[in-house]
């Protein structure tokens, strides 16, 4: 049996994504509430490498996902051993365009160079897949290769994390705060770098919340470390709740 941690950086407060947490009561979690980005992932990923975990799962506290979905990747590894695996979910059903469209891509956002932040200031950029095509898709198999689900609730195996850290691909400073973006493009192009299939169940589709800025509470609330043990109680690291 895999041994597993469930990271989420949390900087928003939605308890639909709570209650069904919560049920996810098989895995180790690690929550790092109301921090940066940049703060979060770097406490999320020294956690995971003190310990004798072997995969991390990633997911952001803007989608649901269920222990359904966790059980389903946890499957996935255990039978294909697969160095990334993840769910994909929607991208923003808010944008009058982008409800359209999956976080989902084969292919590399247009003008990208993995040397350069900068070449990414769109969403437009990216090659997303369409809702319907992956509906209605005669696939062969639910398991697929990608080039970026914007780790939508993804299994990653340690060696991974030991090479690439989860790093951002641009710090930048809105909302009133300094924080990391696009660690999932900066991931998938480590992926691709080191000749790593990244792989996506279609059977894990997790609902994306989408743009949900205004909810961050960074700088609003103090922040705290969570750890909650498979089937045990939730033990405070750090900070109040």
């Amino acid at each position: 049996m895999v041994k597993v941690l469930w990271f989420i950086p949390s900087p928003r407060d939605f308890v639909l994504f709570k209650w069904w947490m919560e049920k996810v009561d098989f895995v180790d979690r690690l929550i790092v509430k109301y921090k940066p980005s940049h703060i979060a992932y770097t406490q999320g990923v020294n956690f995971f490498l003190s310990k004798d975990y072997d995969y991390l799962l990633i997911s952001s506290d803007d989608i649901l996902a269920t222990p359904f979905h966790v059980e389903l990747l946890l499957e996935d590894i255990e039978k294909y051993k697969f160095d990334v695996v993840g769910g994909w979910i929607n991208y923003d059903f808010n944008n009058p365009i982008g409800y359209k469209y999956a976080s989902l891509t084969f292919k590399p956002p247009r003008g990208f160079n993995p040397k350069n932040p900068l070449s990414i200031h769109s969403a437009r950029q990216y090659p997303y897949i369409s809702m319907r095509d992956i509906v209605t898709g005669n696939w062969e198999t639910p398991l697929i290769k990608v080039w970026f689900n914007g780790l939508a609730l993804t299994m990653i195996k340690r060696w991974l994390i030991e090479k690439t850290k989860l790093q951002p691909f641009r710090i930048i400073r809105d909302m009133l705060f300094e924080r990391g973006i696009m660690y999932d493009v900066k991931f998938s192009s480590e992926c691709e770098a080191l000749g790593v299939d990244y792989m996506v169940d279609l059977r894990c589709f997790c609902l994306h919340f989408g743009d949900t800025r205004k909810f961050v509470r960074v700088n609003k609330e103090k922040p705290y470390v969570l750890f909650i043990p498979a089937k045990g109680e939730p033990i405070k690291l750090e900070g109040n709740s």
